[in-house]
């Protein structure tokens, strides 16, 4: 009886195997992973490609594994992190990035079997040195500008990606190097590639713009910032430009108050005469101011004219506007179309620094308060000349913010801004947040210039103070949630492995196949022959 019991258990061993072999028929020879790029700056999209070969291996499942810096690479596409049905010979590929600095790993997997791990470096943006021109310019009216470019690799080779973001293309036309798209660059070590745009302006704006360079990462590092200027012989009228004013209508319910030498001038919309300013080194400045009140609305605006009626080309100088307390208290009453360079306290002073403007050109620069003013005694304006750069604000004014923290967080992550000037802690000043949805959210330093706030929305937050030029960073770019890293993504048959432990999750997919309906119906067809087996020789042991 104990023979014919472990013939019976052998041989329902044998069906098993059998069900087993049959069932897993596919055969996993090599898996691999290569990557476009191997060293890169953060923010910078690089492909990677799986590859496996098999024997009779028609539908698997491909994943793309990794470890590094903050949990990961991270995978954009395929949005699921992985690739199903794939069949012996198939290549697939992830698209993956890193927002932190690190060196990483990655590799494939398909069942069982892993590739050998490769390695891709992310470097921060600042590896490296970015240099253009202009950093600001008046374009006149019909006109254009070059803007130039260069990013400089001193190190091994790396890729990167860029991208020129232009504030308003419906007043700006660009041409050149792509706008408002990503485009991915390879540069060879120790080498520098220069981008190149032509800059046109169609039609006179009356507020500047701006052309901003993201690289990688980095979400402003080049700042062009663009003024347009009427052509030789016309005037800003209107918002825009035209050889003479004309008369207003008597329906019209805005005044216009034009000055010669501070003194009002009532009636109608004349044609602002030019006076004349010298500097101390004998160059002559022409300009006019024109006051437009409307009851309407309940605002007044200054416009100013700064012109160059000589025959050599006017450089270096900065044009210095007196506004009287009756017209605005303090700064952040005042709405610039263009943004002083600088702010002097007091009876407040706007100052304008103009490095260049060639004969015939002109600058109309328009500054706004929400109250009526008719008249405009107590303004004033002089011109000076720059003889040396102005690195530092003058004692007592309030120029310069400088803001460091960090340029790219988390959604979800805390971020910390120090506001300084003159190298001291800012204490005390109203800092506006932009947020990606177009929120703007204000805050005061404390004590220490710190500002404190959490990010919730993915995208560029941007940090400015009314009667400050901001230097340092200007704006912090938030990516996705933090390690948010789709390595093996969850799905209903499959449980996901975390960080490179990813090796356990093969032995509970092939458990989960062992365990399917085809193994139990072999299993069961085994029962029945064993038990047929015991029948058969039951009867012939009776002698039936």
């Amino acid at each position: 009886m104990k023979n014919t019991n472990k013939t019976a258990t052998a041989f329902l061993f044998f069906l098993f195997c059998l069900s087993l072999f049959a069932y897993a028929s596919c055969s996993i020879t090599s898996v691999s992973a290569s990557s476009s790029a191997s060293r890169v700056t953060t923010g910078t999209s690089v492909t990677i490609t799986v590859t496996y070969s098999g024997s009779e291996c028609t539908s698997e499942t491909v994943y793309l594994l990794s470890s590094g810096g903050s949990g990961g690479l991270t995978v954009s596409d395929p949005s699921s992190g992985y690739y199903s049905g794939v069949s012996s010979g198939s290549s697939k590929t992830f698209t993956v990035t890193a927002s932190t600095a690190g060196t990483y790993q990655y590799w494939g997997m398909v069942s069982t079997s892993e590739s050998t791990k490769g390695t891709l470096v992310y470097e921060a943006p600042s590896v490296i040195s970015v240099s253009g021109t202009p950093t600001s310019s008046i374009v006149t009216q019909g006109t254009s500008v070059k803007l130039n470019v260069t990013l400089t690799n001193p190190g091994a080779a790396l890729t990167t990606s860029y991208r020129l973001v232009v504030s308003d293309t419906g007043s700006l036309s660009v041409s050149g190097e792509p706008v408002n798209s990503v485009t991915s660059l390879s540069m060879g070590a120790s080498s520098s590639t220069t981008l190149q745009w032509t800059i046109s302006v169609p039609t006179y704006f009356s507020t500047s713009k701006t052309a901003v360079l993201e690289l990688g990462s980095d979400s402003d590092s080049f700042t062009s910032t663009i003024t347009s200027a009427c052509p030789s012989g016309y005037t800003v009228c209107n918002g825009a430009c035209a050889a003479s004013c004309p008369s207003s209508s008597s329906s019209s319910t805005t005044t216009t108050t034009t000055t010669t030498g501070g003194t009002p001038l009532g009636g109608g919309n004349p044609e602002p005469e030019l006076e004349t300013l010298t500097t101390e080194s004998g160059q002559i400045i022409s300009y006019s101011r024109t006051l437009d009140s409307d009851p309407t609305g309940g605002s007044s605006t200054v416009t100013l004219l700064i012109k160059n009626e000589q025959t050599t080309a006017l450089t270096n100088f900065e044009y210095r506007e007196r506004i009287p307390s009756n017209f605005a208290g303090s700064i952040s009453e005042l709405a610039f179309s263009l943004q002083p360079t600088r702010f002097e306290e007091g009876s407040i002073i706007a100052v304008w620094v103009i490095e260049k403007l060639e004969p015939g050109e002109s600058i109309a620069i328009a500054y706004t308060v929400d109250r009526l003013v008719n008249s405009l005694v107590g303004f004033s304006a002089e011109v000076k000349t720059i003889t040396t750069p102005q690195t530092t604000a003058p004692a007592g004014g309030l120029q310069k913010l400088t803001i460091s923290g960090i340029k790219n967080a988390k959604v979800g992550e805390k971020i910390t801004l120090t506001l300084a000037k003159a190298g001291a802690s800012a204490s005390g000043v109203s800092l506006k947040i932009t947020t990606p949805l177009g929120k703007v959210l204000t805050l005061v330093s404390n004590a220490q210039g710190k500002v404190e706030f959490t990010v919730s929305d993915a995208g560029v937050y941007r940090y400015s103070a009314d009667g400050y030029i901001i230097e340092g960073i200007s704006s912090t770019t938030v990516t996705g949630g933090a390690g948010a890293v789709p390595i093996l993504p969850q799905s209903p048959a499959e449980q996901t492995p975390q960080g490179g432990t990813a090796s356990s999750a093969p032995s509970v997919l092939g458990l989960a196949a062992l365990c399917s309906l085809p193994i139990m119906a072999l299993i069961g067809l085994a029962v029945l022959a064993v038990i047929a087996y015991y029948y058969m020789k039951g009867k012939k042991r009776r002698g039936v």
